[in-house]
């Protein structure tokens, strides 16, 4: 018995740029849980469903020859009864926290200098945390930040194709990513040994790509 919706007007600049916003209400519904031998008193044979309402604006434009692109966007979301998955004596169990929030800004960057060159530089922040102490079999207290949640995320993403004659194509790419630290999953165990969440540090990542499309196949 969940009633879920969404609005999204749009104000049209122009044929190449917009403006718009969206609210909408969204649902993940509850389940059993599997409980271990000898686990703790407390531990949840299920748990309920959680419901996120979110908040978003933002504009999307490009030039008229498509040289260059804009996308930009803000949000707020409001999670309540959020589901929270932690370990009880090797089992994943979830539980229903009292709430979280997430908030941030994305945007995306996209340039063609040329025929066949594309360029994109892609930039977000969200900053997710608990609202309220979750149970004590979770770990989590108020202010923790959401498990696998970034605060900034930047990538670079880089492609070019050219004619070889005919109907072959080559093509060349690179894509640059970096995340900074995270928190890992709740963990009631580690929090009192250590007064803290799991933390996992900042990476970067570098894909390469090249090939050649033959039409039929390609390489």
């Amino acid at each position: 018995n969940v009633f879920t919706y969404s609005v999204a007007p749009k104000f049209k600049i122009s044929d190449r740029a917009t403006l718009y916003a969206r609210v909408a209400k969204g649902y993940r519904p509850g389940g059993p849980n599997v409980i271990a031998p000898n686990a703790p008193a407390g531990t949840p044979s299920s748990f309920d469903p959680d419901t996120a309402v979110s908040y978003e604006a933002g504009f999307k434009g490009e030039t008229a020859d498509r040289s260059l692109g804009l996308d930009l966007a803000v949000f707020h979301i409001d999670w309540d009864k959020i589901q929270l998955l932690t370990v009880v004596n090797g089992f994943g169990v979830n539980i229903n926290g009292a709430g979280a929030k997430s908030q941030g800004a994305e945007f995306t960057l996209t340039m063609r200098p040329t025929k066949g060159f594309v360029v994109s530089f892609n930039g977000a922040y969200t900053d997710a945390k608990l609202k309220a102490d979750a149970p004590a079999l979770v770990g989590g207290r108020k202010g923790d930040q959401l498990p696998f949640t970034p605060k900034y995320a930047i990538s670079l993403n880089s492609d070019y194709d050219w004619d070889l004659g005919g109907t072959t194509k080559a093509f060349i790419g690179g894509s640059l990513r970096f995340l900074s630290k995270q928190s890992g999953s709740f963990d009631a165990t580690f929090r009192t040994a250590n007064g803290r969440q799991r933390q996992l540090p900042s990476y970067a990542t570098v894909d390469l790509r090249a090939g050649v499309d033959f039409g039929k196949f390609g390489i």
